[in-house]
């Protein structure tokens, strides 16, 4: 048997666990002519009754006859009602005919120390249904494994390691993981296993509790928080909080605190801290406590102390004991491989069509192809698109990207909706946060996408649920845990994925209701080629509407080419445009035609068009149509091509139906016929004017004459021009070789009344057009005026003095 001191050991414990529930429990009691290692009273059926309890700690199993020898030494205190129950306690079990002597004995009982716990800490049926939940549970047929950053193994097997490590200070570990990572799966799985560990050998297994902390949200005390639990959820009898206490205080519990990011709803700072403070109480030397939950729960202040233990004084640091640092673990995301063992058993699970073991290869080889590899990181996300991908008629092949993240973000909400803690707050109003604050990260000054909690401002929460928050800074706390941000160091927060902050600022540019030229000026800034993806697959349009309305009200308003094209999305909007009359069309309107037709092999109609706004447009569109003509132009080369015909001679037809009909004011004697300009009307000269002044040229040969243009400076002209409009952003200049065009091609191409006019001016002698627009000519012509008026004035005076 065991020495005295080994003994007294086994007994003291007994001893602590039964006054944990029983608190008259006392050593060495005198019944009868017997000292009982431990004497105690109990209500039963309304009585109070007295049980006297002998504690058998030896190496091996007890027998009938020890069971006889110590029922006999304690039958006098029975017959005489000094006790009325004997207890006897040991560490091993009895074999069956021990059993039956047991039973049959009617004031005789016999627990083994395992037994003796789970009857004072009331929680068998707990245990029993903990140890069937992950196997009840669906996801147990598709789950894999997850990992820690920069660990070696699986996050369950770092776990078990953790759980059996001897180390009496290795006590608490903490799973640091973004939304979608599998904690709370992990935290289940951990915990079922556990369970059936300890049912197999009670003697030799922690006691597993899992705490879904989301639940028990108002709780700020230890005992309401495992109460709450244990009374809502599971019918317990004779439960006992401060028998669960000293059972972790022996070493004997598995406790798996999840989603403390959870309970940050409706707390303070403080608060938040204090819950801190009541998990390290748990923390005993050889006690065993698993933490999980998201790091965005945490400033970096709070994470450096409630994670780390670290506070801060001035500049220095210095680790506080009040706060006991946790082994701290980083979820990882999948790999390819998990990735696809993930999707082959889920598949395998949800869909009878695909239980062929080659067809489900072949259906995973399309989903890893066509979705991207960031959307199937994360095992929320990867389950989604394998709940459309269960459909082999479904494809993800031309998949609207925004429809597919819409989705995502709708179950992302979703699975917090069913958590009790965030059932507060409507999902819509979860959804609007999110879109508010990943427009306002996303155009506010400085570093794009990231931002500091303490930055957010108070109107992204206007008119958004209070939920059971106490005030303004829990509410945003709770928002931000809920949204699909992560963590940096030093506080700083961003979107998990850089694509769901695109889908996020799309989605908040269709709900649009108006829009203000400040929120216009934000937009074009904001406008990069994923968000304008997004947009254009949202099949959304009123928004549209009120962006051109404002473009029309503000002309001189800067714009980026991402604004036009995402216009030139709007079917409606472009039909309304080619409705226009020629004089009421913009520049913005030709370039969101334009855009609109880019893949239409710049039609006929188009160019068409084009040349009627050339024509008789406004300058200003008129410059913008000839900017388009010479990207056509660009799009085709080709030396032969009448395309080049067409843009000159729809810009000759401008400058000829502009000339001044009386250009006799305008006459300079100092020059000669050949050399006096050609006066063209203002509101026809603009851009193209001064193509034609500048960037023409007569060319006289045997065969014929021709004009030669170099077109890359009249694009440079042009885009100079648009850029002064507010156009940012357009093609720069290119190579292209100068263009030589027959002048009999233009003569074709202008109507009747213009070809003498402009066979007048060809036949002129020198090389370049003379012309100019009359507001500039008549100010030469007034400033030459002014300057012979002064000089006149002068040699009058002077002669006057002489």
């Amino acid at each position: 048997m065991n020495s005295k001191s080994t003994g007294d050991t086994f007994r003291d414990y007994i001893l602590s666990m039964l006054k944990s529930k029983f608190p008259d429990a006392y050593t060495e009691g005198k019944v009868a002519w017997k000292n009982a290692d431990i004497v105690f009273s109990m209500m039963e059926l309304g009585k109070r009754i007295k049980v006297a309890v002998e504690c058998k700690n030896y190496n091996r199993s007890l027998n009938t006859s020890d069971f006889s020898k110590i029922l006999s030494d304690y039958q006098l205190a029975l017959d005489n009602n000094d006790i009325n129950l004997l207890l006897i306690v040991s560490n091993r079990h009895v074999e069956a005919a021990s059993r039956q002597y047991i039973e049959k004995a009617r004031n005789l009982r016999f627990m083994t120390v395992t037994e003796l716990e789970s009857w004072l800490v009331g929680l068998a049926p707990y245990i029993q249904a903990l140890a069937e939940e992950f196997a009840a549970d669906e996801i147990h047929e598709y789950y894999v494994e997850g990992r820690f950053e920069a660990v070696e193994g699986t996050a369950f097997d770092n776990v078990q390691a953790w759980i059996n490590s001897p180390l009496t200070d290795d006590t608490g570990l903490a799973i640091l993981g973004g939304y979608g990572l599998g904690k709370s799966s992990l935290a289940k799985r951990v915990a079922s296993e556990q369970a059936l560990r300890y049912l197999r050998a009670p003697e030799c297994e922690r006691l597993p509790i899992l705490l879904p902390l989301g639940q028990v949200v108002h709780e700020t005390e230890l005992a309401g928080l495992f109460g709450k639990h244990f009374t809502s959820r599971y019918s317990l009898e004779g439960y006992s909080y401060k028998t669960l206490m000293q059972l972790n205080v022996a070493g004997r519990l598995l406790i798996i605190l999840d989603g403390f990011d959870e309970m940050k709803h409706a707390m303070t700072e403080h608060d938040f801290r204090a819950n801190f403070r009541e998990f390290n109480k748990l923390r005993a030397p050889n006690a065993k406590v698993l933490l999980l939950g998201r790091p965005n729960a945490f400033t970096s202040e709070s994470s450096n102390l409630l994670i780390r233990g670290l506070s801060r004084l001035g500049d220095q640091s210095f680790f506080n004991s009040d706060f006991p640092p946790w082994k701290e673990r980083k979820l990882s995301f999948f790999n390819r491989e998990e990735q696809e063992v993930f999707l082959d058993g889920f598949l395998k699970c949800k869909s009878s069509e695909l239980s062929d073991k080659n067809i489900r290869v072949n259906r995973i080889a399309e989903v890893i192809n066509d979705i991207d590899d960031d959307i199937l990181q994360r095992p929320v996300q990867t389950r989604i698109v394998g709940l459309l991908a269960a459909d082999p008629n479904y494809t993800f092949k031309g998949i609207s990207r925004f429809q597919l993240y819409n989705d995502f973000v709708q179950e992302v909400i979703q699975r917090d909706q069913e958590k009790r803690a965030r059932s507060y707050i409507p999902a819509a109003d979860r959804h609007r946060f999110l879109c508010n604050l990943a427009w306002w990260s996303w155009t506010k000054p400085g570093i794009q996408g990231t931002f500091l909690r303490e930055e957010v401002p108070n109107s992204l929460l206007d008119g958004l649920s209070d939920g059971q928050a106490i005030d303004y800074q829990a509410k945003r706390t709770e928002y931000l845990i809920s949204s699909l941000t992560e963590e940096k160091d030093s506080n700083f927060l961003y979107f998990a994925h850089r694509s769901f902050h695109e889908f996020l600022v799309a989605s908040h540019i269709t709900s649009l209701s108006k829009i203000s030229p400040v929120s216009l000026s934000d937009l074009n800034l904001a406008l990069n080629e994923d968000v304008i993806g997004f947009l254009r697959e949202s099949r959304e349009q009123n928004y549209l509407d009120f962006i051109y309305s404002v473009l029309n009200d503000e002309q001189g308003l800067s714009i980026r080419s991402g604004i036009i094209e995402l216009l030139s999305s709007s079917t409606s909007l472009v039909e309304l445009i080619y409705k226009k009359s020629v004089s009421e069309i913009t520049s913005r309107d030709v370039f969101i035609v334009w855009n609109s037709e880019q893949n239409n092999e710049h039609s006929e109609e188009f160019r068409l068009w084009l040349g009627k706004i050339i024509t008789s447009g406004q300058n200003n569109s008129s410059a913008a149509a000839g900017f388009v003509y010479l990207e056509i132009i660009y799009d085709m080369p080709d030396a032969a091509s009448m395309i080049p015909v067409e843009f000159i001679s729809r810009s000759w037809e401008r400058m000829l139906s502009g000339l001044n009909s009386d250009s006799s004011e305008f006459y300079d004697e100092k020059l000669n016929e050949d050399a006096q300009p050609l006066i063209i009307q203002n509101e026809r000269f603009g851009a193209i004017g001064e193509i034609l002044r500048k960037q023409t040229r007569k060319i006289r040969l045997l065969t014929g004459d021709w004009v030669l243009i170099n077109a890359k400076e009249i694009h440079s002209i042009l885009n100079r021009w648009l850029k002064t409009l507010g156009f940012v952003g357009l093609p720069g200049n290119k190579r292209i070789r100068l263009i030589e065009i027959p002048c009999e091609f233009i003569e074709k191409n202008i109507n009747q009344t213009n070809v003498k006019q402009f066979r007048s001016i060809y036949d002129r002698k020198g090389d370049e057009f003379i012309l100019a627009p009359s507001m500039l000519h008549a100010k030469k012509q007034t400033s030459l005026k002014t300057q012979t008026k002064k000089r006149m004035t002068s040699s009058t005076n002077s002669a006057n003095e002489t």
